[in-house]
């Protein structure tokens, strides 16, 4: 785990970063708010003229340290299975589970890694969809009783 006061400077650091907005998009609703680099060849934010929103910098990047680490101070790692648990340091990283990785592996990989005493960041299983079959998921679905014959005197 990186030492807090590296997690504090981040932070602060932050707080002074603007939000980078994409050109124009607070002029209209249908230009989307991410981030997208300025390109038009008579584009005033891409020329940096003064009065418009900062662009992306290297200038405001974090402290090389701290950069690219979760909030809690842990290297995040990204797995898939139970088997990639092995690997992981505890007291340097913290996990994530891929979202392409279903119900029953992702227990899996949350039993073991309770066992082995690593942290998850996202260990929440869909417990009514494990649990479930496929037939009883449809069977749930409610429908309208209804019969044929109904059906024949309104045609």
């Amino acid at each position: 785990m990186i030492d807090a006061k590296l997690l504090r400077e981040r932070k602060k650091k932050n707080a002074k970063k603007p939000k980078f907005r994409k050109q124009e998009s607070w002029r209209y609703k249908r230009v989307k708010k991410p981030w997208r680099r300025p390109r038009g060849i008579d584009s005033r934010m891409r020329q940096k003229k003064k009065g418009l929103p900062k662009s992306v910098n290297t200038g405001y990047k974090g402290p090389k340290n701290t950069r690219n680490l979760h909030p809690l101070g842990y290297r995040e790692v990204l797995i898939h299975n139970p088997d990639e648990l092995v690997m992981i340091n505890p007291d340097e990283e913290i996990v994530r589970i891929g979202h392409t990785v279903g119900a029953r592996k992702r227990s899996q990989i949350i039993d073991n890694a309770a066992n082995l005493g690593i942290t998850i960041v996202n260990p929440i299983v869909p417990l009514e969809l494990a649990e479930l079959s496929e037939t009883e998921r449809i069977e749930d679905v409610e429908f309208e009783d209804f019969e044929l014959s109904d059906l024949e005197e309104e045609v």
